[in-house]
């Protein structure tokens, strides 16, 4: 009696672990996970040294509007990929005073920064591009673990 049931138990042991896999069909990776979750070549020839974020809130609209300057080393980047979440937007990017190319793609902004059909003597170097942007950022459902911004107010009674 004892072997029957370790054995029916080593059964439906079994059976229920392989019956759990099929169950749990896995996510589907699409381009945008991709594209955050890998380092591609427009992330891998520069390094961030620093970030200077100015946001000025606008509590009556909910909006925000600021710039973030980021001072990286270049090791000979054409185009470059930073990530910035919908529905925030930017409005300009530059480089010593130069206006960058950008285009959206979902969550990533590409910048480029050279014109790939030309051939550059490619010089490392430091770098500051800054971003201008601006947006509605999304509500935060639990503050402060899903992200997002606390509009219900607080303390100070403000709603944002």
């Amino acid at each position: 009696m004892k072997r029957i049931s370790l054995l029916l138990f080593f059964i439906f042991l079994f059976l229920s672990d392989s019956f759990s896999q099929v169950l749990n069909e896995k996510a589907k990776v699409n381009h945008q996970d991709f594209l955050r979750g890998s380092i591609t070549k427009e992330r891998a020839k520069w390094n961030v040294l620093k970030y200077d974020i100015n946001v000025t809130p606008d509590f009556i609209n909910q909006r925000i509007k600021g710039k973030n300057t980021i001072t990286f080393f270049d090791s000979g980047s054409y185009t470059m990929q930073i990530d910035l979440q919908q529905p925030m937007q930017i409005d300009s990017a530059v480089i010593k005073n130069e206006n960058i190319t950008f285009k959206r793609e979902g969550n990533v902004f590409w910048f480029y920064l050279l014109d790939s059909a030309k051939k550059y003597k490619i010089k490392p170097q430091v770098k500051e591009l800054t971003i201008y942007f601006h947006g509605i950022p999304r509500r935060a459902v639990t503050p402060p673990w899903d992200g997002g911004w606390d509009r219900k107010g607080g303390k100070q009674n403000i709603s944002f």
